[in-house]
């Protein structure tokens, strides 16, 4: 329950001095809190969650800066309220649902790239970032930038990548409310509809063959560096352009403060007036992105609308130029956007339903949206998206045949979908339960011409081809449409279909072109070769796969294939004893001293027995040296690195060089365990196999922290309550193997347990029944200090999986949902009760 999004701006506070600040948060902290069914603008928030039958508050040490880790204070709970409190209170801003800390103001909640790690971060001041934290009122839960829960392990507060992680979030409120009272009812709040610009109405101007010609694009993002707006039309050169459409984010997400981000909006805008002063342009027309929306990124609309020129030019939803041969109107993102959701408002499909109804039917009316009407999941990103409203959008838009919608938001080369437009009678996916609707309009993407940002080599506005969508309105009516890339290559819609290839290493580069006539195979093409690098194949993203491209198969739309290539080891030439350093480690293996000998004094660093720090059991050595060094062991080492498709095996006695290695991983222990060693940034840095984050040690190195503590969460099998052993390790829940065995033994999803002590294999047998051993179902001896990442192999049914394991007390566990796939059972989670499910099938 928030307070409506639509709400009238706060007035700006006035600046207060830490010590006020200091002094205001302890006269709040003591006057008392009381347990809060709903949320209300600028009142002050504990957020506390319960574990072992005690309360904790979470929160913002004293002296804290940004980046700085969150704690937790125990707090007194008594007769549903808190008398005092010493942590500091949050408080939900402007009527939203983002909490941001009542002491220091612009200080939120963030996660960070760490397994669990959590803090606080600014939104004031150049280079500092922004995350969104949001409360989920009905789950009771608080959800991190989208993709992350907050989780309590008895002792800390974390971040989980699991919702059934979540801790229950339990908000006291200052002031007075109690229990049970709900605010006062008073009057929804209306919309604002913030002034917008004057619909410009005229005559088009018309080409000499007749033609109109107009652009569009989304998704500027313009930073301030390089205006690819720019580059890309000059590119284009399409001639005289009668209007310009932009579907939204046009500034930069990298924004410190709005003030910044309506800055560089303002210089796109600016950069357009110039070519209409110029004669080249007729009219820009600009729609709102969710950057332009949300506090979190960017430009805090509704905040900041009256304090910056470029924020009212935007027309959100309206008529923006109105001719006697086409219209745009505009239908762009709203306050969902500020609260990070994606979607469309439902008022606002029903005032363009209401404007479609007397709308001209014989001229086409380009309207300008942000979000697309597909479902799409980045399996890169691990992020999906869809509106939850495209379905009622589509139902309207069906209506009218002369509507051509182009849409932005998604500038990701591994959506199947963003190089497709889709014309009637073709289908759309719009929901993850694989919901399709017929379209009888036109639907494409308007591009994106972004600046820096969201590139790099797998991912990004840099690689997208459709940079921005060309128009013409020919003369008889009839519409043609072509995209151009950065370089001014024209991409058709349809046959001939433009296919793309790009190769490189570290970015990737255009290498070749081919327009290829539908149904037709395109010629092979002979990648280019890479010193230090290996030709792997050329592939295409497929349903958001990665697989090899076929040459011999026929094209049927735009097409951007990728080089792959691999690092590759060769030996080198001995250097001389004068150039060598010789390093013999404490320790061994096979009994044997290890002696590694690299070209450089200096050059090699980091050489210690993994286990030390608590890690399996295997020794790990780890070098690093310049582009020339060279290394030589006087055993066989097994190297891997990041992205590589299979390991390399450095052979004793002989000198390899890294040719443009970063970072290097040696391993004795058949790659269980690594370490990492990154040359850009001086450090040692452990990791986990399987999908565990690394941890960082910078300069030495010291204990891997690994946070285990005994689960206080329940666990059914079909419903039914069972009691077992499991442990919350940094925020996920782990379950005794053998033990899952014994609870699963007789339903469908039965498996035997095995080990051969020989080589080190845990045994999985499904369909076969399980021999119960001494000490499984037993319950109530604490053996988390003993933690530790398993490094035995798994089988299932005799094949080895990669799962990740954690030995305790002798034991191993593993998480429910990495076990499911293998099992064949179901997982669920209860909120309420907070409790893990089986469900057997």
């Amino acid at each position: 329950a928030t307070v409506s999004a639509g709400a009238a701006p706060a007035p700006a506070e006035e600046t207060k001095t830490e010590e006020t600040k200091t002094e205001e948060t302890a006269a709040s902290s003591g006057s008392g809190y009381t347990k809060a069914t709903s949320l209300e603008a600028g009142k002050e928030y504990l957020i506390v969650t319960e574990s072992g039958g005690k309360y904790y508050a979470l929160s913002l040490p004293a002296g804290s800066a940004n980046g700085t880790a969150l704690s937790a204070e125990e707090v007194t709970v008594s007769d549903g309220a808190i008398a005092s409190a010493e942590a500091i209170s949050l408080w939900i801003p402007d009527g939203e649902d983002h909490l941001e800390s009542k002491a220091t103001p612009g200080m939120y909640i963030f996660s960070g790239s760490t397994a669990g790690a959590m803090g606080f971060c600014g939104w004031e001041g150049p280079g500092t970032y922004f995350r969104t934290t949001v409360y989920d009122a009905a789950n009771e839960t608080i959800k991190l930038h989208t993709k992350y829960w907050l989780t309590f392990d008895g002792a800390e507060f974390y971040r989980s990548e699991t919702e059934a992680d979540a801790c229950k979030v339990l908000l006291f409120v200052g002031g007075g409310a109690s229990e049970g009272t709900k605010p006062a009812e008073t009057k929804p709040a209306e919309k604002v509809d913030y002034p917008e610009p004057e619909t410009v109405t005229r005559s088009a101007v018309k080409n000499a063959d007749g033609s109109i010609t107009l652009a569009f694009t989304s998704d500027t993002h313009y930073n301030g560096v390089n205006m690819n707006l720019q580059t890309w039309l000059e590119a284009a050169d399409v001639g005289y352009i009668d209007a310009f459409g932009f579907c939204g984010d046009i500034g930069s997400a990298g924004a410190s403060t709005p003030s910044d981000y309506w800055t560089l909006v303002g210089d796109v805008m600016a950069y357009m007036d110039g070519l209409i002063d110029a004669g080249k342009l007729g009219d820009a027309i600009y729609t709102q992105g969710n950057h332009e929306w949300a506090s979190y990124a960017g430009g805090y609309y509704g905040k900041e609308y009256a304090n910056y020129p470029a924020a009212q030019r935007l027309m959100q939803v309206g008529e923006g130029l109105v001719t006697e041969d086409y219209i745009i109107y505009c239908f762009g993102a709203d306050k969902t956007a500020e609260s990070y959701l994606f979607d469309y408002d439902p008022d606002d499909i029903a005032e363009l339903e209401a404007y479609l109804e007397t709308a001209p039917t014989d001229i086409p009316i380009f309207i300008l949206t942000h979000y697309p009407l597909h479902q799409w999941f980045g399996a890169r990103l691990g992020t999906d998206r869809y509106m939850a409203h495209a379905g009622e959008l589509i139902d309207v838009l069906n209506q009218h045949p002369n509507v051509v919608l182009l849409w932005g938001h998604n500038h990701n080369d591994f959506d199947d979908n963003y190089y497709r437009p889709v014309f009637p009678g073709e289908d759309v996916i719009i929901d993850p339960q694989g919901t399709a609707k017929t379209l009888n309009f036109a639907c494409l993407p308007a591009g994106c011409t972004s600046d820096t940002e969201y590139s790099g080599p797998d991912a990004g506005s840099a690689t997208v081809m459709n940079k921005g969508l060309v128009v013409t309105i020919n003369a008889d009516g009839s519409l043609d449409y072509n995209y151009y890339t950065m370089d001014g290559k024209q991409m058709h819609v349809v046959s001939p279909w433009l296919v793309r290839f790009r190769t490189g290493v570290d970015n990737y580069e255009p290498f070749a072109d081919q327009y290829v006539e539908d149904g037709k195979a395109p010629e092979a093409v002979e990648a280019p070769e890479f010193e230090g690098y290996s030709f792997e194949g050329w592939f295409v993203w497929n349903d958001n796969t990665e697989i090899p491209f076929d040459f011999s198969a026929p094209v049927t739309k735009n097409t951007l294939v990728t080089a792959k290539y691999a690092r590759v080891l060769k030996p080198a030439a001995e250097p001389s004893p004068a150039d060598c350093v010789t390093i013999k480690p404490d320790a061994t293996v096979g009994g044997e001293s290890l002696t590694v000998t690299a070209a450089g004094v200096g050059d090699l660093i980091t050489v210690f027995d993994l286990a030390s720090i608590g890690y399996g059991t295997g020794i790990m050595y780890g070098f690093w040296f310049d582009a020339d060094g060279l290394v030589s062991f006087d055993q066989d080492v097994t190297l891997l690195y990041q992205g590589a498709a299979t390991d390399f095996t450095l052979k004793a006695g002989e000198f390899y060089s890294v040719e443009g290695f970063t970072e290097c991983y040696v391993s004795l222990d058949d790659g269980n365990s690594f370490l990492l060693l990154e040359k850009e940034n001086p450090g040692n840095y452990a990791s986990l196999p399987g999908d565990q984050p690394f941890s960082a040690f910078p300069g030495t190195v010291g204990p891997v922290s690994i946070n285990c503590v005994v689960s206080t969460q329940d666990l059914t099998v079909d419903g039914k309550k069972v009691d077992i052993d499991h442990y919350n390790i940094n925020g996920y829940n782990y379950f005794k193997l053998r033990d899952l065995a014994c609870v699963l033994n007789g339903t469908a999803n039965t498996f035997d347990v095995g080990y051969d002590t020989a080589t080190r294999t845990i045994s999985l047998t499904t369909g076969q029944a399980y021999t119960p051993i001494e000490g499984d179902m037993v319950i109530g001896v604490d053996n988390s200090a003993t933690v530790q990442v398993s490094n035995q192999k798994i089988t299932v049914n005799g094949e080895e999986v990669n799962l990740v394991a954690f030995n305790i007390g002798g034991s191993n566990y593993f998480k429910l949902r990495d076990l499911a796939p293998y099992l064949g059972y179901e997982v669920g989670y209860d909120n309420a009760t907070r409790t893990s499910q089986i469900i057997t099938k």
